[in-house]
């Protein structure tokens, strides 16, 4: 296992360690203002989803970048 994989590994266990400790708050229903209208709903699960969204907007665009790199080296051989 490389470095950095296992430096990726340490960073998300320790946020899972953190979104567990931290459950009850993270559950805990607030009111968001969504700028037309209002809405009550738990922040902490709000932004852990807005997480997970842009990470895998994030990967997909890495996998994307990847994939036309090889295209245009297989294109160039």
């Amino acid at each position: 296992m490389s470095l950095r994989a296992l430096l990726l590994l340490i960073i998300g266990a320790a946020i899972v360690a953190f979104i567990g400790v931290n459950w009850t708050a993270m559950t805990m229903p607030t009111d968001l203002n969504l700028i037309f209208t209002e809405i009550r709903a738990p922040l902490g699960l709000v932004l852990l989803g807005l997480m997970a969204l842009l990470s895998v907007v994030f990967v997909g665009l890495i996998a994307y970048t990847q994939g036309t790199v090889l295209m245009e080296t297989r294109r160039h051989a």
